[in-house]
């Protein structure tokens, strides 16, 4: 299998389409460490020093394990492929979309909409300023290709640029008959 972004192969009268997933932004380990360091900074500040140390390396070390592992749980839920026809969508679950039931294909940014709020004390700030920085890194590898059909909205595939979304598109719409 080949290991593009995007991949397109035959399978009988169905084109196989899957667009893989970006990779999600790496946080650094300052963001797992910056918390536990200034709880630890309070500590040694008061003399105990040796104490604030191994705090801040066993917090440390469980706040960069968690996070690490929320990210590879994250990439786990992944969409499958979708194939199309000239007469037909089917969606990475299996389900068979007869052309006359599709009312449009697009791309959703899945983190549109969301509202960011700024004040409060320093740290409040600090952590809402780390939380805006995400959202914008989030938002250029959050793009989804849908489909809308019988009254519901079914995902294609998601986690892509903006790029990738658009070839993954131009896929489906130039094979499936009145879309192109």
């Amino acid at each position: 299998m080949s290991t593009l972004p995007l991949n397109v192969s035959q399978e009988g009268e169905w084109t196989v389409i899957e667009a893989r997933p970006s990779p999600m932004p790496k946080r650094g380990p300052i963001l797992a460490l910056l918390v536990p360091a200034f709880f630890c900074g309070v500590l040694i500040a008061n003399g105990a020093a040796k104490v604030g140390l191994i705090l801040w390396l066993i917090v440390s070390g469980l706040i960069f394990a968690w996070l690490s592992y929320t990210d590879r749980r994250k990439r786990h839920g992944k969409l499958g492929p979708f194939a199309v026809k000239h007469d037909a969508l089917r969606l990475p679950n299996g389900t068979v979309i007869p052309r006359g039931r599709l009312y449009r294909l697009g791309i959703r940014n899945t983190e549109d909409g969301q509202v960011f709020f700024y004040g409060g004390s320093g740290v409040q700030r600090m952590g809402q300023a780390g939380a805006a920085l995400t959202h914008q890194r989030m938002l250029k590898i959050s793009n989804a290709v849908v489909a809308e059909h019988d009254g519901t909205l079914s995902y294609l595939a998601g986690g892509l640029t903006p790029e990738l979304a658009n070839a993954t598109l131009h896929e489906v719409t130039r094979r499936l008959d009145g879309f192109s």
